[in-house]
């Protein structure tokens, strides 16, 4: 790769950062107007390599301290904004820059990195593997939602407004928190939190929140906008959201497809086990489509292997092509008993399994991949039945899924 120097990205290449991803990614804000806005990021989670007074690349990633994980909680990050300048195309900048980003998460302590990719092809050949899938819906309105059975106490409490950064970050905060769904991510940093909340997630009216609790806390949030006067205005899209319990799921939809003047609610990341499709009386009505979530990539082995539970027991030894961070690459024993697990080196041992990390990552947050990918004959199974087996051990009753994107 040419000499480019390696730098972060502090205010005061924030213009440059924001002229970067002008090329980069579609918005109706110029540069000078996203200058304006609260910068995502702390310096030392970005990355860049500079030419002189231009910004070649760039890359940066959020802090997830506590992502939770089946049945557990890991350290993580999410790696965003992944930006090359047209002109630095074919120099080996993008793998420069994910190799530092490896590095820098490593030394944090961070055991994995999330991402959404914008192609799905590009992020597999650093050890990142399809890890979730999401659903959007179409829901007409006046939708009768089926109650789900009442469990007691007050019914939930609603509360429709403009998006506030200085009110609503720390309700949101408090939902994202208390989830535990595997891979939702929480924003902690406070920049990170006021950009999504007035920022420009589409062409449209100011953000806008509907706001639940329950038992005197939050329950369940929706971020929406509503497009300006033209042939899409009776559309209401809802581009995040979250909600603790199906009462609350209930209640939050029920509500936004009752709106007046709307034809018709558009639900983004709904995850595919999300009670809210079996509360709709007739799913097909709403039209699902179905498109890949988030990519993980496993950082730390021992680690992950460690944060997570398992449902069933297990003894193998696998082994692990990792094309990127040697430390992972090679022969592994994972042993499972009373659904805790650990990854020791097994070198000299013979495996019972090989695959990818990028096969292994897909499946670690629950995702029930592994055995379809064997039958598909991409892993190589040396012993009869350990793809079924390890299959087993990693799906989790509640589906990984990321319910706003990032």
């Amino acid at each position: 790769m040419e000499q480019f120097e390696f730098v972060h990205l502090d205010e005061d290449r924030r213009d440059q950062y924001e002229q970067l991803n002008d090329w980069t990614w579609p918005s109706t804000f110029t540069p000078e107007q996203q200058r304006a806005l609260p910068f995502p990021f702390d310096p030392e989670h970005t990355l860049g390599f500079a030419d002189g007074d231009r910004l070649a690349a760039e890359a940066a990633f959020y802090p997830f301290p506590d992502l939770a994980v089946p049945g557990g909680r890991v350290r993580a990050n999410g790696l965003s904004t992944v930006a090359v300048h047209p002109s630095y195309r074919r120099r080996g900048l993008l793998r420069s820059m994910i190799e530092r980003y490896f590095e820098m998460s490593i030394a944090r302590g961070d055991a994995l990195s999330l991402l959404t990719a914008q192609e799905y092809g590009i992020y597999g050949r650093f050890g990142y593997g399809h890890a979730s899938d999401t659903l959007t819906l179409r829901i007409p309105h006046g939708t009768r939602l089926v109650a789900p059975r009442d469990g007691g106490g007050a019914p939930p409490v609603l509360d429709f407004d403009y998006a506030d950064p200085d009110r609503d970050a720390a309700f949101i905060h408090r939902v994202q928190r208390a989830q535990d769904r595997p891979g939702t991510p929480v924003r902690e940093l406070d920049g990170f939190q006021r950009r999504a909340l007035i920022g420009e997630p589409l062409p449209a009216q100011p953000v806008r929140i509907l706001r639940v609790g329950a038992e005197g806390a939050p329950a369940a949030y929706a971020l929406y906008t509503r497009p300006h006067a033209d042939a899409s205005a009776k559309t209401l899209t809802v581009f995040e959201w979250n909600a603790l319990d199906a009462r609350a799921e209930h209640a939050l939809w029920q509500a936004l497809v009752e709106k007046d003047l709307i034809e018709t609610v558009v639900a983004m990341h709904v995850p595919t086990d999300s009670p809210l499709l079996s509360l709709l009386p007739d799913p097909r009505v709403a039209e699902p489509a179905l498109r890949d979530d988030m990519f993980a990539r496993i950082l730390d082995l021992p680690a992950c292997a460690e944060a997570r539970r398992y449902g069933a027991d297990l003894d193998l030894v696998l082994r692990v092509d990792d094309p990127v961070l040697e430390a992972n690459d090679g022969r592994w024993r994972l042993r499972i008993a009373e659904g805790r697990g650990s990854a020791v080196r097994a070198e000299g041992e013979e495996p019972d399994l090989a695959l990818s990390m990028s096969q292994l990552s897909a499946a670690y947050l629950g995702r029930p991949v592994i055995a379809a990918q064997a039958r598909a004959g991409l892993l190589e199974e040396r012993t009869r039945g350990a793809a079924d087996a390890l299959h087993r051990a990693l799906i989790w009753p509640e589906q990984p899924a990321a319910t706003w994107g990032f």
